[in-house]
């Protein structure tokens, strides 16, 4: 559902379920130049907190451990952005949330 979310805005998914070790990253696109790691969390309700708040500091953390091995593994040399998708699946229907930018590799 986020992937075909993500094309429909125009990113070109180059990977899905990317695992480094332990680490993984769910979606990585190309947008407009930039390379995008996306974390995905979906949650049935949003009651307790949104779904974009599990990812937490050290969720962040491994998501960046993943992006660099990518890109150096893979030879890329796009800038890196870090987006989350988040989405709650109720009985009003489906909410997609998309945070661009989410965080940024230099407030680590």
């Amino acid at each position: 559902m986020a992937a075909r979310y993500l094309e429909d805005l125009g990113y070109v998914i180059v990977d899905r379920n990317y695992r480094k070790g332990h680490q993984e990253a769910d979606i990585i696109a190309l947008d407009h130049g930039e390379l995008v790691f996306i974390e995905v969390k979906t949650r049935s309700t949003d009651a307790f907190f949104s779904p974009e708040n599990a990812v937490n500091h050290q969720k962040r953390l491994n998501i960046i451990k993943v992006a660099n091995g990518y890109a150096q593994k893979h030879q890329r040399k796009e800038p890196v952005r870090f987006d989350i998708v988040a989405i709650v699946l109720n009985d009003n229907g489906t909410e997609i949330k998309h945070i661009k930018d989410a965080y940024n590799v230099m407030a680590f």
